[in-house]
């Protein structure tokens, strides 16, 4: 537990974060390189810290700016009307992750409404998802005119120091037009970034939304347009080839795998879908993101099924891969839980093999009898019927494949088409094959 803090400087010139997520970390950090004093209130940040390990560069400057007394952290426990009188004498904002699952059995608005009881001069930043006018109506709750909200729409899994201090798209809601200049912080990440954006605050909360579905849909479609590569004999990864070299597309999302996961886009998917229905209205293009995203994830299972005529129970396969995309540590809606529970329903043991998604699988699933993880990718090939790839490892070993000559079941197209060529064994990719 950290100690408590007491401040004994009275100048305004610290940063007070609310928050237990990479966001808040991310952001923490950011703020601290661009010379701030960062105080973070949370439950257990070195449990955020463990999570996020495959963030190298995060947390190696949050532990260094930690023990440099740079950032400090405090128990969320204490913030009462009494701390924030105190805290308001040296704060510059206070930076609130309202998404954060330190807030998940908390009344935001009640809890914000705190403030109002205290010095109202105090800039507040608000972060997180939500359906289109939560923000907007939470800066309302709030008595005080400069109140802003931030959504992360520029942060990459795996790069979240160097998203944020270089954002894609810098986008800011306002509840005051034309305040900004009264949060310095805030315009330092602005002049970083390649665009910016400033709107009302419920038009900004629109504008993130929209932002990720748009993404959610172009995965769904390669998904979608996999299956008829797959029907037709074409190879869906040269077709996303061609569709991003066209510069009204672009290259990014293009990528058919096992359906997209994470926290975002399948939250802000759910969100949208959501915001429609308190319209009353409905989008069947967002349902059909949902359904075709759910049944991308048992695609590589029903390919294998297939293969073996529906003769696979017991035994044993290896998976390589875990986390939601490649190089993540989170396996949040990744396709691994669902093809974990198929198997395990046909009596198959599964040896997977996760890199920076290890610690969280046995977290979840260490004491599962059919579950083991194996450190090296290859070792548990001679005793497996089929490897299915998430993300294959660093250095594919095309020699010690063909050893076992498994049937490969490439739900991430990790393969290249060389690499494929020289297999001995079956391959089986998203709209390719051998």
């Amino acid at each position: 537990m950290p100690a408590a803090f007491t401040t004994n400087n009275p100048t305004k010139s610290t940063a007070v974060l609310i928050g237990s997520s990479i966001e808040t970390l991310a952001s923490a950090v950011a703020l601290a390189s661009l010379g701030k004093s960062v105080l973070l209130y949370s439950a257990d940040f070195n449990d955020v810290v463990r999570q996020y390990a495959f963030e190298h560069e995060a947390v190696a400057l949050f532990e260094m700016y930690v023990a440099n007394g740079v950032i400090r952290l405090a128990d969320f426990a204490e913030l009462s009307l009494a701390k924030f009188d105190e805290l308001s004498q040296i704060a510059e904002c206070f930076w609130v992750f309202a998404s954060d699952a330190l807030f998940a059995d908390v009344d935001v608005a009640a809890w914000l409404s705190v403030l109002n009881r205290t010095t109202k001069d105090v800039p507040v930043v608000l972060s997180g998802s939500g359906d289109v006018g939560r923000f907007d109506g939470l800066a309302k709750t709030l008595k005080r005119a400069f109140v802003y909200y931030v959504p992360f729409v520029f942060l990459e899994s795996g790069q979240a120091y160097a998203s944020i201090m270089h954002p894609s798209l810098w986008l800011v809601g306002e509840k005051t037009a034309d305040s900004l200049h009264k949060l310095p912080a805030l315009n330092e990440f602005a002049e970083r970034a390649a665009a910016v954006s400033v709107q009302d605050i419920k038009t900004c909360e629109f504008g993130r939304m929209s932002i990720m579905s748009v993404l959610a849909v172009r995965v769904s479609l390669m998904n979608e347009l996999s299956r008829l590569a797959d029907g037709v004999g074409v190879d869906i990864t040269a077709v996303s080839a061609i569709m991003g070299k066209d510069k009204r597309i672009g290259s990014g999302y293009l990528r058919a795998g096992s359906g997209f996961g994470g926290q975002t886009l399948p939250q802000e998917v759910a969100n949208l879908q959501r915001s429609f229905g308190i319209t009353g209205q409905q989008s069947e293009m967002i349902a059909a993101v949902e359904r075709i995203n759910t049944e991308q994830k048992e695609l590589m299972f029903r390919k294998f099924w297939q293969h073996f005529d529906g003769f696979i129970d017991g035994g044993a396969v290896t998976i390589w891969g875990g986390g939601y995309k490649s190089g993540s540590g989170r396996t949040t809606n990744s396709a691994i839980h669902a093809l974990l529970r198929l198997f395990w329903s046909y009596d198959i043991t599964t040896y997977v093999s996760a890199d920076e998604a290890n610690d969280e699988l046995i977290r979840l699933y260490g004491d599962e009898a059919k579950f083991a993880i194996t450190p090296d990718p290859y070792a548990t090939l001679s005793d497996s019927k089929a490897l299915f790839v998430l993300s294959a490892p660093s250095r594919l070993d095309v020699a010690r494949l063909n050893d076992v000559a498994l049937p490969i079941f490439d739900g991430g197209n990790a393969f290249g088409q060389a690499d494929i060529a020289r297999l001995s064994g079956s391959y089986v990719g998203v709209g390719r094959t051998k």
